[in-house]
């Protein structure tokens, strides 16, 4: 058990045991009586303070707390001994710095960061720090800046940006860190006595350019101003897209959960009207199981809640700068999300094999002994009785599934009676189980004398599932023969072709006369006049 001290170096609090703290003490106060007579010896110090109370960080990882001599000694070989250059005729300290001038290399190579340069400044530093991090004298990139300034336009918003974003060298550690130099007692030292000469020539010479420097400063200080309001345009524009990522992933996660347990879908099932509720039992009309369609429903909730969340958290994060996030977290979500999309995929491949193939089949109905030469068609309306209405696709009743994949066409009879010929598909996992269903693909219609009334859904039996199952109903008239399309077959029909092209809401409330040539309107007055003027040229070409 080894006695602690407890020591704030550079405003950090160690705990240090007692004779690591008397060994960097003893180092500490040969550092400074070097120092003594240098001027910005407090600074010096500082910024020697500064650096151990970063090396002593960074050692303390896996929950350790107290500073060893281990640590001690770890910083007095990275710093140098002062010894090393306290005695430059030493013929031992010379062989080291050689040693050290190699190792010095390595790291200037290894520990190069891009800052700022403003001690060398023209406006704002940016071509003296970049000559700083790729080794070039600064002035072929002052020289390059020049020729994009006035060459190419776009120069100066390239400065302007770069001088917003990237970071002025503050600290002597910096200032070394943009140079690739090691962080030392002697190159910490080394720079501030620089600095303060450097700073006692522009003194002593300041009167000399007193007014060059008034304009210096005024141009560094606009350009200065621009950066700043980049910088803020820049901060606006991230703060407001954590704004829309909050509220879009927001609103994402409130419709998905909406949709998961209370859909807005209007679902009939035996008889019962449920408000818009998924329900299993729906969902298997689709899916051939439950159990397939709950693994599709984990697959789904988290291939898309996770990414919503992973939204939401950037968000949060932009606007209150929350820390980043535990990598178990990270690592979690990513796993959720794959299982997700496996589950998707499985779900969904074996979905698609129920419907990868389709067969077709036609049935024909005669209709005999029709009181008139003209049918009336509607379309029935008893499945609106129970508050169904036009949004309804598909829902279940009596053990069978009805849906609106239906339509109604006209067209020439190929004899001289009026027929219903019913073309009628289904998908199914093979040939035999796509015909099968759709053989049992069925309508409802009602003759009551020249009236004829076609259900707007078809049906099918519910252990068929829905499979695609569709029909195309054609009620075929012999030439002479006519329909009347009453106002309600408008839910029915679908792309009646005619002889004036008229789309299918135009022929709602008229006679259509089946011709040689096609379906005519016997009391369109658009028609009448369009026969009019055709016998009319006829006469003309004649005469």
């Amino acid at each position: 058990m080894n006695k602690t001290v407890t020591a704030n170096i550079s405003g950090i609090v160690f705990h240090i045991e007692s004779e690591a703290y008397d060994k960097l003490q003893k180092y500490l106060t040969t550092i400074r009586n070097y120092f003594h007579d240098s001027d910005g010896k407090d600074e010096i110090m500082a910024d020697i303070e500064s650096r151990i109370a970063e090396l002593f960080k960074e050692s303390m990882t896996h929950g350790r707390e107290v500073v060893t001599m281990a640590e001690v000694d770890k910083v007095v070989e990275i710093m140098g001994e002062p010894e090393q250059y306290m005695d430059d005729a030493n013929d031992e300290f010379s062989n080291n710095y050689q040693q050290g001038q190699s190792h010095s290399n390595f790291e200037k190579i290894k520990s190069k960061r891009l800052f700022r340069d403003e001690d060398d400044k023209v406006l704002g530093g940016v071509c003296a720090g970049m000559g700083h991090y790729f080794g070039i004298d600064r002035i072929w990139i002052r020289i390059l800046a020049l020729i994009a300034f006035f060459g190419f336009g776009t120069g100066i918003v390239i400065y302007i940006i770069l001088w917003a974003i990237i970071p002025k060298a503050k600290t002597t550690a910096e200032k070394l860190e943009m140079k690739g130099e090691p962080i030392n007692v002697e190159n910490i030292g080394n720079t501030i006595k620089d600095e303060f000469n450097s700073f006692k020539k522009k003194v002593d010479g300041s009167s000399a350019n007193k007014y060059g420097q008034q304009a210096g400063d005024a141009v560094s200080k606009f350009f200065m101003l621009l950066a700043n309001i980049i910088t803020f345009l820049f901060k606006f524009l991230v703060k407001f897209f954590g704004v829309v990522f909050v509220v879009g992933a927001s609103l994402g996660l409130i419709a998905l959960i909406s949709v998961m347990i209370g859909a807005p879908s209007e679902i009939h099932f035996n008889n019962e009207h449920w408000g818009g509720y998924w329900s299993q039992e729906f969902a298997e009309i689709f899916f051939n199981s439950g159990n397939t369609y709950t693994l599709a429903f984990i697959g789904i909730a988290l291939v898309t809640i996770i990414p919503l969340l992973s939204l939401l958290y950037a968000g949060l994060k932009i606007l209150f700068n929350i820390p980043t996030s535990n990598k178990a977290v990270g690592l979690s979500a990513t796993s959720l999300f794959i299982i997700g999309i496996i589950l998707v995929s499985f779900t969904a491949s074996s979905t698609v094999a129920l419907y990868s193939s389709e067969q077709q089949m036609t049935e024909f109905i005669e209709l005999e002994d029709l009181p008139s030469d003209t049918i009336r068609l509607s379309s029935m309306d008893e499945f609106y009785s129970n508050g169904y209405n036009n949004s309804n696709d598909i829902f279940v009743e009596n053990d069978f599934i009805y849906t609106d994949n239906m339509s109604v066409d006209v067209v020439r009879s190929v004899n001289d009676k009026v027929n219903i010929r019913l073309n009628k598909s289904s998908r199914g996992s093979n040939r035999k189980d796509a015909g099968a269903k759709a053989e049992h693909i069925d309508f409802t219609y009602e003759i009551n004398g020249s009236n004829l009334s076609i259900s707007p859904y078809i049906d099918f039996p519910y252990e068929d599932r829905y499979r695609g199952q569709e029909a195309e109903i054609s009620i075929e008239l012999p030439v002479g023969k006519s329909i009347y399309l009453e106002n309600s077959s408008i839910d029915i029909i679908y792309d009646i072709k005619n002889v004036t092209n008229t789309y299918d809401g135009k022929m709602i409330g008229h006679t259509w006369l089946m011709t040689e040539i096609g379906l005519q309107c016997t009391d369109c007055g658009w028609e009448l006049k369009q026969n009019n003027k055709t016998e009319d040229d006829d006469d003309d070409a004649i005469d």
